[in-house]
């Protein structure tokens, strides 16, 4: 009879301890094993930093997509019978406008399988500029639009080659539908006057940082309720340093944890009838060494989730 060595014991027994310690841990994309058919959870990808680079940013934003999934891959699953299914949009670019024609073509055929499934959709940049494909795509639906930004940046900037800061502004001229586009979290240090000229058919609200503080969840929750199709779109600059060091534009002044927690309650809470939500510009190669932020943004999801 072969005998354990005292090494293959140590593994058997910490394998046993962590399995009561830790419970079982997500499997993307697979079936957490539960009876019947399960509830299925998108997660869209677009793990490309061009437009942070034709912006001016540094690279690494590319790895942001699959960092935050290693995150949510390590948390304990909850009860439940669900499938995590994610779907890469875009990952390499040798043309930047043909590849987010590419990407907009694939939202095209993704969106209407799920419109009506799936209670929350998930879509992890990457640059910023992924959204103008996303937001193309919703065009097509009937119903009204509303974007939620939370951002230090409008990202509506007027320069004649697309990049990172001109998704909303490229999404305006090629609208055929009324959408309104909510900014939270701007500082005017970080945006030129030509950022706020009107938006074609597009309307822009604004809320400055020096003009946002802990509200209440029904405060936020209007702004989803009106609406037939919501996104929340979060870019991670406009979380505070102390919470969020992994982007290009760090961000000094940006919003706490408790004011991102309230907007994200009323999200989850809201009644629109197909709910994006989207992380972009997170940046793991400027994480520290406890990854900080990658986990923060995996938790956002998590709890979104389920």
């Amino acid at each position: 009879m072969n005998q354990d060595t005292a090494a293959d014991f140590i593994t058997r027994e910490l394998h046993a301890r962590d399995s009561l310690r830790l419970g079982h841990k997500f499997k993307l994309p697979q079936n957490n094993g539960g009876p019947g058919v399960p509830t299925i959870f998108p997660i869209f990808t677009s793990s490309c930093d061009e437009g942070v680079v034709r912006n001016g940013g540094r690279r690494g934003s590319s790895f942001g997509p699959q960092a935050i999934l290693n995150s949510l891959k390590g948390f304990i699953a909850p009860p439940g019978n669900y499938c995590l299914q994610t779907n890469e949009l875009c990952s390499t670019v040798d043309d930047f406008e043909l590849s987010q024609e590419r990407s907009y073509q694939s939202w095209m055929a993704q969106l209407p399988q799920w419109k009506k499934g799936a209670s929350i959709l998930v879509h992890l940049g990457g640059g910023h500029d992924h959204i103008y494909p996303l937001l193309r795509a919703c065009n097509s639906i009937q119903g009204k639009l509303s974007i939620f930004n939370v951002d230090a940046h409008t990202d509506t900037r007027v320069d004649s080659w697309p990049h990172s800061g001109t998704p909303f502004r490229q999404f305006a001229k090629v609208a055929t539908n009324p959408f309104t586009l909510y900014k939270y979290g701007l500082h005017p240090y970080s945006n030129p006057p030509t950022n706020f000229t009107p938006l074609g058919k597009g309307q822009m609200q604004l809320c400055w940082r020096t003009d946002t503080g802990l509200e209440q969840v029904d405060h936020f929750k209007r702004y989803f309720d009106q609406c037939d199709i919501a996104i929340f779109s979060l870019d991670a600059d406009a979380l505070d340093s102390s919470v969020m060091e992994a982007v290009s534009a760090v961000n000094p002044d940006g919003l706490q944890k408790r004011e991102l927690r309230c907007m994200l309650d009323a999200f989850k809470l809201s009644t629109a009838s197909l709910k994006i939500f989207g992380i972009y510009e997170y940046n793991p190669l400027f994480d520290n060494l406890s990854q900080k932020g990658q986990r923060y943004l995996a938790s956002i999801l998590y709890y979104l989730l389920f």
